[in-house]
């Protein structure tokens, strides 16, 4: 293990002590392109691991796809994941793929971003950017993608640091805190299976429902016939579509600004009745209805449900 201090030049005699910047946080690097955080006492985790990829093309990438998987799980390999670097390769975007555990123990999660866990995330970022030489990656924005308490992360994150958050994806996690509203316009995707836990799935209505309520641009997805651990093929494909969208309408050319997206652009659909419209000529409350980016993707999840 190796670790590097900044030592101080002052002019008394006394000895020099070590001088660590208090934004940042020390780990090491496992291999060049994944980077260790070590936790102090006051973090959420007892893990945190970080693995970037980023592909080889022309120009440079755009975006960063975090990709987190379920509780306590090593979700490094999607960094290598064919499906994910083909994505990433057509929207010219890297990957950073996450291992984060909690202390035995431990009364706060490492899904609170605020906690901790999310400024391990950027820190190693930033360190795995300059380590291969394309530093700009550090500042750029992120598209959140989650499976069960990975999707909860992913979820939280849009609430400790929304400016930099195009939108998130939270597959079948339920354990949720309500996030500030700081996060209403980022486009998010809650997806929960129809045969999950009633618990889970509960507590995800009952967030969407107060987003919703103080108009988030936020959409609830059914599973049919999908319980906890059913495969995450679909909704991947459909997490995709979605990022595709959100990097089209959010991401501004040669800027790291996010555009808002207007409440009222989107369409509407009734997750009950199974009914979809334009913003406009939503017939129903539309505090109730799941928002959702466009005609086009309006449509994918009308047939995704059925």
């Amino acid at each position: 293990m190796c670790l590097i201090f900044l030592w101080s030049c002052g002019g008394d005699d006394s000895e020099p002590g070590p001088i660590i910047e208090p934004e940042l946080r020390y780990g090491a690097f496992i291999d060049d392109t994944t980077y260790e955080v070590f936790a102090t006492p006051e973090d959420n985790f007892e893990i945190a691991e970080f693995k970037l990829w980023v592909p080889d093309i022309t120009n440079p990438v755009r975006a960063v796809a975090v990709l987190t998987h379920s509780y306590n799980s090593n979700g490094l390999g999607y960094a290598n994941s064919a499906y994910w670097q083909e994505f990433a390769r057509k929207e010219s975007i890297a990957i950073l793929a996450v291992y984060l555990t909690n202390a035995e123990g431990a009364s706060v999660s490492y899904t609170d971003a605020q906690r901790g866990s999310g400024r391990a995330l950027l820190n190693s970022l930033g360190f795995l950017a300059d380590k291969i030489g394309k530093d700009y990656i550090k500042d750029l924005p992120l598209l959140l993608r989650g499976y069960s308490a990975g999707g909860v992360f992913s979820y939280s994150f849009s609430g400790f640091l929304p400016d930099r958050v195009l939108g998130f994806a939270n597959m079948r996690g339920g354990s949720m805190d309500i996030t500030p509203d700081t996060n209403l316009r980022i486009p998010g995707l809650l997806f929960f299976g129809e045969l999950d836990a009633p618990q889970r799935n509960s507590r995800i209505f009952e967030v969407i429902a107060e987003k919703r309520l103080a108009g988030a641009n936020w959409s609830l997805i059914l599973e049919p016939d999908t319980d906890h651990f059913g495969g995450l093929d679909a909704p991947e494909a459909m997490i995709q579509m979605f990022f595709s969208e959100v990097l089209e309408k959010r991401l501004l050319s040669g800027s790291n600004t996010l555009a808002d997206i207007p409440e009222n652009s989107g369409w509407l659909g009734d997750n009950v009745r199974g009914e979809i419209y334009s913003f406009d000529q939503y017939p129903y409350d539309k505090t109730k209805a799941s928002w959702l980016l466009s005609e086009e993707f309006a449509k994918q999840w009308l047939d995704f449900q059925r």
